[in-house]
């Protein structure tokens, strides 16, 4: 028996600014499912928000879970729970001082006193295993 490992790093980052998520880049994967179960083969996983989704094509799973990130975090947001659940999931609070956002694509503005949160490191181990004599 021999078990081969790929290790993958994904990274990400939100940017709030007074209490409000200005930008956000947070890893998931999607993986087609190939098992007895019928409907959407294809899974999305973001591991550091803990969320799923999925649809019977990638782009529908893309998208669900790009909706379902954007929709979670809103309602952190209106909860006013957006720091305590990051931190309960490893994320890291870090100043950032001066950010700043495109604006409609034409100019950027200020963000003075903006944050970033950073996930903890995920090292996706991708393992298979042979079983031949």
């Amino acid at each position: 028996m021999r078990a081969a490992t790929q290790e993958v790093i994904l990274e990400g980052r939100l940017i709030v600014w007074k209490g409000k998520v200005v930008s956000a880049s947070i890893p998931y994967q999607t993986i087609e499912y190939r098992g007895p179960m019928k409907g959407s083969p294809y899974v999305s996983d973001c591991f550091p928000l803990r969320l799923a989704s999925h649809g019977k094509t990638r782009m529908e799973a893309d998208l669900s879970m790009k909706n379902m990130i954007k929709a979670f975090l809103d309602e952190l947001t209106r909860m006013g729970t957006l720091d305590a659940f990051l931190r309960e999931r490893g994320w890291i609070k870090e100043k950032v001082g001066t950010a700043t956002q495109a604006d409609g694509g034409r100019s950027r503005r200020a963000m003075p006193g903006a944050v970033a949160w950073v996930p903890p490191h995920v090292i996706n181990q991708i393992a298979s295993v042979s079983m031949s004599k």
